[in-house]
């Protein structure tokens, strides 16, 4: 008899089901932080429940930095960096089903784009000119990469340009995946 009042104790534990968030490829994000670039694409979210109703979905953020889209139906999210932000801001996101009162957050890992120089002095190169190595831009860890996706490269040989403008960039990848 003992063991039939736990498992009716139990019962309302196990009747809530699954509910938690996953990223748009259905991998689960249980206590995990996702970090978002300033000028990234942001991600897609989606709320995994085996609840029949879901229209008492309640999405919030707990910061104006970030940008919070909630689509039609409201199991699905998008996330971005909605503002200039000058440091990384840890914040959080929230999805309450005020009918079950199941709940979820996840962590927010804000990063700004890093501000990075070219050590390009001169952009203007004739044909003629000799090969010209590339010096480190800021941060030095930095690459430079051609406009058309080619890279990166350590030198440029005028000879090989073509007629008019070629334009480099340098691009910084800092420890969270972040490209600036």
């Amino acid at each position: 008899m003992r063991w039939i009042v736990i498992l009716v104790s139990l019962f309302p534990f196990f009747a809530r089901g699954q509910f938690y968030l996953s990223d748009q490829t259905g991998s689960p994000l249980l206590n995990d932080t996702v970090t978002l670039c300033e000028s990234g694409p942001g991600i897609q979210l989606q709320l995994l429940t085996d609840s029949a109703n879901q229209t008492s979905l309640a999405w919030s953020t707990a910061h104006s930095a970030l940008n919070l889209t909630v689509f039609n139906p409201s199991t699905i999210a998008q996330l971005k960096v909605g503002a200039n932000i000058s440091t990384s801001i840890l914040t959080t996101v929230s999805v309450l089903d005020s009918l079950s009162q199941n709940d979820t957050a996840l962590y927010v890992l804000l990063i700004p784009d890093t501000v990075v120089q070219s050590a390009i002095q001169d952009s203007t190169i004739g044909p003629c000119d000799s090969q010209i190595s590339l010096s480190p831009g800021i941060p030095n860890n930095g690459e430079y990469w051609w406009a058309s996706g080619l890279g990166p490269i350590s030198s440029i040989d005028p000879s090989s340009l073509g007629y008019g403008n070629n334009i480099l960039y340098y691009r910084y990848t800092d420890q969270y995946g972040c490209v600036s």
